[in-house]
């Protein structure tokens, strides 16, 4: 009957028939933006009109704030001559009716009731903005996709070496030709808001930053793959980076940030940066200090605006500086490389799983291969074992831009539709 999984089925007696007018009915504030939301989509659904009512009579679908016992995103969801969506909280409502919301095409449905919570907190998608330009309209597409699989995160990647996609005042020679204006994220912002998606934005610093140094010559460094990154023995790179952050935490209220921290450039060519760490930070020091240091600094200011600060893993180790990386940074782990998810998570940091293998959509390149996999399962096979599982917060699925003109709009949303949803039915 349903068009994705449920975690529980309880067949009741007799049917639910849908009336000629349905009606969605709910009592308190709390609901009314679930209940606008659920009477928009329903009428598109059915190609009619839906009336709200706060009375509810047999037929309608009534929406409650009530003990369910499953959690901020449980629900119930109650089928006989009414239908009934309890939850604890309103996203937890509003889950219960993106599953019910397809189901409402059919005259009649099997009295019964749904028991329903999610596997992970965080599940989501990752859209490389910065080096390929997705129209608001597209991302808002997205979101409303999101939602109805149930999913609850849209990272944004919005800064890379040959793109940074954000209004700026710290800089505006930086800005792509096509970018967001401040007003058109926040107006995405709070779309994604009333569909109970979060936007998690990332500005990735002190590597990818080709695009954001522009007209600063001097602070550019490059590794052996091309990156451009940040000259970390320069002060002004962390003021840069400083006023970065201050110009766009406040645009985006989630509970995230992520400061992206891949790529850095830590090699013999660059002498200065050996100098600059051993003043930092003491004489043992290494250039991979001063990355650790970098990253330290600015995962403190994330933490002062309120939100918990998010690296790839790939430049974390234990064995190769002085300088202890923060235990409150989340940890974002695409490749097998370095520490396992096991060691991070002893260490303190919690774990987004963003398989390489699993979870990468590579415009014009590799596809992400799921045959296997599930959210528990880390990028080389690795599991959590049971206890550090608390660690694991959820999965992404990932649309990298590598070769940004090698496919369309339509056909990035097209070529990521099955693996969205395979990685929805398998974070939920």
């Amino acid at each position: 009957m349903f068009t994705r999984q449920v975690k529980q089925w309880l067949p009741g007696a007799g049917q639910y028939t849908r009336p000629a007018h349905p009606r969605v009915c709910h009592a308190g504030a709390a609901l009314t933006e679930v209940a606008e939301v659920l009477t928009d989509d329903l009428s598109r659904t059915l190609g009619e009109p839906v009336a709200t009512s706060g009375e509810p009579t047999p037929g309608d679908v009534v929406l409650e704030l009530a003990p369910v016992a499953l959690g901020a995103e449980g629900y119930t969801i109650t089928i006989g001559s009414s239908i009934t969506i309890r939850a604890e909280t309103a996203t937890g409502v509003f889950r219960g009716t993106r599953t019910l919301l397809p189901l409402m095409t059919r005259p009649e449905l099997p009295a019964g009731t749904v028991r329903d919570w999610p596997g992970t907190p965080l599940r989501g998608l990752l859209v490389d903005v910065g080096r390929k330009y997705f129209t608001p309209g597209w991302l808002r597409d997205r979101i409303r996709e999101l939602a109805d699989l149930n999913m609850n995160y849209l990272h944004l990647h919005l800064s890379d070496d040959t793109g940074f996609r954000v209004e700026s005042d710290t800089c505006p020679e930086a800005v792509s030709t096509d970018h967001y204006s401040k007003d058109e994220l926040r107006a995405l912002v709070e779309f994604a808001r009333r569909r109970h998606v979060t936007v998690l934005p990332e500005i990735d610093m002190p590597g990818h930053m080709g695009a954001l140094l522009t007209g600063r010559e001097h602070l550019r460094l490059t590794n052996a793959h091309g990156v451009t990154a940040a000259n970390l023995a320069a002060p002004e790179s962390y003021a840069l980076a400083e006023r970065l952050l201050e110009e766009y935490l406040p645009l985006f209220p989630g509970p995230y940030w992520h400061l992206g921290a891949d790529e850095y450039v830590i090699d013999g060519r660059y002498p200065e940066l050996a100098r600059e760490a051993r003043r930092r930070h003491g004489p043992d020091a290494t250039p991979k200090d001063l990355f650790y240091g970098f990253v330290n600094r600015t995962a403190a200011l994330v933490r002062q605006h309120g939100k918990r600060p998010v690296i790839w893993n790939d430049e974390v180790r234990t064995d190769d500086g002085t300088v202890p990386l923060d235990q409150s940074l989340t940890i974002d782990y695409w490749s097998d490389r370095g520490p396992t998810p096991a060691e991070l998570a002893a260490a303190g940091h919690e774990l987004v799983n963003s398989s390489f293998a699993a979870l990468y959509y590579v415009l014009g390149g590799m596809r992400p291969s799921q045959q296997g996999w599930h959210a528990d399962v880390f990028d080389g096979g690795h599991v959590l074992p049971p206890e550090l599982d608390h660690a694991r917060v959820g999965a992404k699925l990932h649309i990298w831009c590598d070769r940004p003109e090698a496919e369309s709009e339509d056909e990035v949303a097209a070529g990521i539709a099955e693996a969205l949803r395979t990685t929805a039915r398998r974070t939920w």
